[in-house]
């Protein structure tokens, strides 16, 4: 009896082009055709990029909420909430 391999992957996004979740999708479909019967994960993680929102939703199995607000010159701006899955009343902004 082997031991069986297990990969964890924690890729950033690429910007412009793949997201954290289909790098993880790329990766594990890769490596269980390079190595059959491997066990395969994924996290996706941000450095604070556009891709930091995504991973915290991923992470949390919250929901976005997209809102208009206003800046101090009365300027509109388009603002993000995250909200935990858990919880509706708590909110990340």
């Amino acid at each position: 009896m082997g031991i069986k391999m297990k990969l964890l992957f924690a890729p950033d996004s690429f910007k412009g082009s793949l997201s954290s979740e289909e790098i993880i999708r790329l990766l594990t479909e890769a490596a269980q055709k390079t190595f059959p019967g491997c066990e395969c994960g994924g996290v996706p993680v941000a450095d604070g990029g556009e891709g930091t929102v995504p991973a915290v939703v991923s992470a949390t199995g919250g929901s976005v909420r997209k809102v208009k607000v206003h800046g101090p010159l009365m300027e509109e701006a388009a603002f993000i909430l995250l909200f935990q899955k858990q919880n509706l009343q708590l909110c990340v902004m």
